[in-house]
């Protein structure tokens, strides 16, 4: 029963998002660019809309969808057999993604898979936008990336699936779109199809140079593509690429007189900074030069199209964006060079880089003839520079302020040398420049080996389970408390054990769809900056649990908090006890047993009794 409703919304998400990009292409003419610009305009338009109004967690927009799109998809059923190619490579990107998810479904501790999920569940509450940050109540959540949680909700409401379903599903469609458009370019710079398969592997399942040096995974200091896609957190860092492969799409088609496509491409700016903040900075150099060159080429007429975009994207985000800008994590934002040692490139860079270093130094040694060529080639050189002599000091690097900005930047940058560069060299005239650039290129793909190594030996425990949370839910004791938790009405709870980041707390409360009173201090530190109070706020948490609070009563319902989690992890020494938190929290708070063992193991949670208060 459980697959034939995985089904049936998948098939609804597939229709939709064809229908949406049927009906872009009556604009765009370009069949690739308009599958993916159909969806990410309708999602645009969507998230203007419920920054006026909110729509509520389920509106009625399913039917309505689906019948217009299968209304479009009918009467354009000889376009689509005309661009099945292009339909065969979403499919296979979407499916992959989806199994690879379907096989390691769970939503843990480890990466951003918790606070991705948590803004999609805030998101999911259909009020009006910035949504409530569920983490650190009662704020909204303003100082994130917001388009991609959006999307994500905005499919849960119309699908009527759980977070961790839309959440999957979300970065499967992500996966397909980015394929499409990685296949676009490749095809318009390279007629060797042979060349562009090479190519499409290298981006989508293929390493770096790191993987051919034997460095793999665990010494890369960079995650590939296809890890960032199919295995990575849904959110900012996907959407990146989305906003690369769509740029990369429309610029290798050629310098047209401007029109809809240059619309796209002058949204991709603001869109970036509405989805991956980080990437913003790369986006806007590389679009912004795209229209140098066209200018100084005569291309002048483009340029209304392309300001006509950025205004309309920017005019359809503009209160959420505003409300960013003034945030504490946008005021932080600064970009300074590597100082002293090392100010110049080391061997971490080179090993990573020499596929897409060599690529591109083959561009240059054969002079480019082609504009695009041209274009990419000077595009490339200044954004390999500043991904390597820039960082963005925000304070989230720690003792090396280079991390964050390395693992953000340096897969954007090489994705977009091998897609637009190692495909106009494997297409190149110059037998000589094909041949070395696939000598390049080709080696990389070892990196698959990573991927086939670890579905060999990654253990499957929760394999089909795509609600993310099988990973806690494996302790009986712990799912009866999220079932029950989940049908109760909405409400602040706490967890014990807050830790600043990659912590099970509070992932009871996640997966139960309540809200926290803290969630993990460094997210909240890195978005709203250490005056935000999160650190205090986890301090109180566990002196609640710890029993050092002089009025935990009064410090629970001064909070408003509805529910205190009590967890197997509690039952243990040196902590509060459980009869003696009764006894403090009686009359306005009742226990909720869950689970009895032995040696003192009780699990359950407080409710808070509005009875009890008069309410």
């Amino acid at each position: 029963m459980w697959l034939m409703f995985l089904s049936l919304a998948t098939a609804a998400l597939w229709v939709n998002l064809l229908g949406a990009g049927i009906a872009a292409h009556r604009f765009l003419r370009d069949y690739a660019v308009a599958r993916a610009a159909g969806p990410l305009a309708a999602c645009l338009v969507c998230f203007g809309l419920e920054q006026v109004a909110g729509w509520g967690p389920r509106p009625f927009l399913l039917p309505v969808t689906t019948a217009a799109s299968l209304v479009l998809v009918w009467r354009n059923r000889g376009l689509i057999r005309r661009y099945l190619a292009v339909e065969v490579v979403f499919a296979v990107a979407f499916l992959l993604c989806l199994a690879w998810r379907f096989v390691f479904p769970d939503i843990g501790p480890e990466g951003d898979g918790m606070p991705s999920l948590a803004l999609i569940e805030g998101c999911m509450r259909g009020g009006r936008l910035p949504a409530p940050d569920l983490w650190m109540v009662p704020l909204k959540a303003t100082a994130s990336s917001g388009l991609p949680p959006y999307a994500a909700g905005l499919l849960a409401r119309i699908l009527g699936v759980g977070p961790g379903v839309a959440y999957h599903l979300s970065a499967c469609a992500l996966a397909g779109l980015v394929a499409v458009l990685f296949d676009a370019t490749t095809r318009r710079l390279c007629s060797w199809r042979p060349g562009r398969v090479v190519v499409l592997l290298c981006l989508l399942l293929g390493g770096m140079g790191a993987f051919l040096a034997g460095g793999g995974i665990a010494a890369n200091p960079v995650d590939p593509l296809w890890r960032i896609l199919a295995d990575g957190a849904y959110g900012p860092g996907a959407w990146g690429f989305l906003m690369l492969s769509l740029a990369c799409a429309i610029m290798s088609g050629g310098e047209g007189p401007g029109g809809p496509a240059d619309a796209v491409l002058g949204a991709t700016v603001p869109l970036a900074l509405l989805s991956s903040a980080w990437i913003f900075p790369f986006q806007f150099l590389l679009v912004g030069g795209w229209y140098l060159h066209r200018a100084s080429r005569g291309g002048l007429s483009s340029w209304i199209p392309a300001m006509a975009g950025v205004c309309v994207a920017a005019g359809l985000s503009f209160p959420y964006l505003l409300a960013f800008s003034q945030g504490t994590f946008a005021n932080r934002v600064s970009f300074h060079w590597i100082g002293g040692a090392e100010g110049l490139p080391g061997p971490g860079w080179w090993i990573t880089f020499w596929p897409a270093a060599g690529v591109l130094g083959l561009a240059l040694l054969f002079r480019p003839r082609r504009p695009a060529d041209l274009f990419f080639s000077a595009a490339w050189i200044l954004l390999l520079a500043a991904a390597a002599l820039l960082y963005n000091q925000d304070g989230t690097g720690g003792a090396n302020p280079r991390v964050v900005t390395a693992r953000i930047w340096w897969p954007w940058v090489y994705a977009g040398v091998v897609a637009t560069l190692g495909a106009s060299g494997l297409g190149s005239g110059s037998r000589v420049r094909r041949l070395a650039t696939l000598a390049l290129l080709a080696p990389t793909l070892v990196g698959a080996r990573d991927l086939v190594r670890e579905l060999e030996t990654r253990p499957r425990l929760s394999m089909g389970r795509l609600t993310g949370d099988n990973w806690i839910v494996r302790d009986i004791a712990v799912q009866e408390m999220v079932s029950v938790l989940s049908r109760l009405p909405d409400g602040v709870a706490i967890e014990s054990d807050v830790g600043p980041e990659h912590t099970e707390s509070p992932a009871v409360t996640l997966f139960s769809a309540k809200q926290s009173f803290i969630g993990w201090p460094a997210v909240e530190n890195r978005m709203r900056g250490a005056d935000a109070g999160a650190d205090r706020r986890a301090a109180l948490v566990q002196g609640f649990y710890l029993g050092t609070l002089p009025d935990p009563r009064g410090w629970l319902l001064s909070n408003s908090v509805r529910y205190v989690v009590w967890l197997p992890r509690d039952c243990v020494k040196g902590r509060a006890t459980l009869p003696g938190m009764r006894a403090l929290l009686a009359p306005y708070y009742f226990w909720h047993p869950v689970y009895k063992g032995d040696e003192g193991l009780e699990v359950g949670f407080f409710e808070r009794s509005d009875l009890a208060l008069g309410r």
